[in-house]
C-alpha cells in the first residue's frame, strides 16, 4: 500500500498501483503511480506525532475541556457531515483524530477545548 495525497484537495487515501485510474472526491482523476508519495504505514507515525504535540498543547493549558453539550454540538452538527468523518475519525490529511462523544481528551479530539478542526468548522 501507498499514499496518495490529492493535490487539489489534500485529501489522502491508502491505494496500491493496481486500483489505478483512482477518481478523488473532488474530482481529481489520477492516472500515474509516480503521485503515490510514501508507504501508508508512515502515515500512523504522522498521526502519532500530531496526537503528541495535541496532547502537549492540553497540557501547558491544563487541559481546557469542553462540556457534554458542546461536544455532542459539534460531534452532530460539524463532524457527522463532513466529507472527512468516516467511523468516528477525521480524515483530513492534517488530523486523523478520533471525534466521539468519549469523555477524555486522550481518547475524543473536540472534547480538548484547545482542539479545533483542521478546515476550520469548530
Amino acid at each position: 500500500m501507498m499514499l496518495f495525497r490529492c493535490p487539489q484537495c489534500g485529501q489522502e487515501a491508502r491505494v496500491t498501483a493496481d486500483e489505478l485510474p483512482l477518481l478523488c472526491v473532488c474530482d481529481y482523476l489520477m492516472t500515474d503511480p509516480a503521485e503515490l508519495l510514501r508507504p501508508a504505514g508512515s502515515m500512523l507515525l504522522s498521526r502519532a506525532v500530531r496526537y503528541v504535540g495535541a496532547m502537549a498543547k492540553a497540557v501547558v493549558h491544563r487541559i481546557p475541556t469542553r462540556s457534554d453539550d458542546e461536544v455532542e454540538s459539534i460531534l452532530s452538527v460539524h463532524c457527522k457531515s463532513c466529507s472527512y468523518y468516516h467511523d468516528g475519525v477525521c480524515t483530513h490529511p492534517r488530523c486523523g483524530c478520533h471525534l466521539n462523544s468519549h469523555p477524555s481528551i486522550f481518547l475524543n479530539k473536540i472534547r480538548a477545548a484547545t482542539e479545533h478542526c483542521p478546515i476550520g468548522k469548530w
